[in-house]
């Protein structure tokens, strides 16, 4: 059997759909933990259609919002930066 490479179809996969927002399944879910290096667990993550796009660090009222962004740039090298890493797609705050 000879297979022809003269036909080419082209289909793009669109993982958020922007034109039907409400056709996205979203998830909010806490205490997710990612493993790399070290564990860490971000207090809440926000997952549409299944991939964490945002990924939030709480703090206690009084204490300085840099802890939160130094933890979470912490968890960055930690975790999705390491060999293990499943998700280098993600974007945090």
């Amino acid at each position: 059997m000879i297979l022809s490479l003269t036909t080419v179809y082209i289909q793009n996969i669109y993982l958020v759909d922007k034109q039907q927002i409400a056709r996205n399944k979203m998830q909010v879910i806490t205490q997710f933990e990612q493993t790399g290096t070290h564990a860490n667990r971000y207090d809440v993550t926000i997952l549409v259609n299944g991939l964490p796009l945002v990924q939030v660090e709480i703090k206690k009222r009084g204490v300085a919002i840099r802890e939160a962004f130094n933890q979470v740039h912490r968890y960055s090298k930690e975790s999705f930066n390491s060999d293990n890493s499943f998700s280098s797609t993600c974007s945090y705050l």
